[in-house]
């Protein structure tokens, strides 16, 4: 039988915590996140919590986008916006493109309602 072999990995700053690229899968056992993954809550590439520089987390499915996985870009790919640090987030079902979840914060619209309506009373 093959043997298995065990190092002992520190912790971050004393809390207890799996290092950097790892979680804790039961009790003291910290084993290594997929690749891209700074953080993560299991080994699968949709697990991340966090990502490797230029990286983005894709937070949701939709279409060929897996939620909590990393995507080697620099910005948010279509139907999605930034949501802070390295992170997208679904538009809105109203939206091609959008600055955010609601329906109001559409930049561009599906082709089957090509048109944005704009405020224009300033507010």
């Amino acid at each position: 039988p093959a043997s298995v072999s065990w190092k002992c990995l520190g912790t971050d700053s004393g809390t207890g915590n799996c290092a950097s690229n790892y979680y804790n899968s039961s009790g003291n056992e910290c084993l290594e996140c997929a690749a891209n993954c700074t953080s993560c809550t299991g080994q699968n590439v949709n697990e991340c919590t966090a990502c490797a520089t230029n990286y983005m987390l894709i937070l949701n499915d939709y279409q060929s986008h897996q939620a909590n996985s990393c995507e080697n870009r620099s910005t948010c790919p279509d139907h999605f916006y930034k949501t802070g640090g390295e992170k997208c987030a679904v538009c809105s079902p109203e939206c091609a493109n959008c600055e955010g979840s609601s329906t109001s914060q559409c930049t561009s619209c599906p082709t089957e309602t090509p048109y944005l309506l704009y405020n224009t009373e300033g507010g």
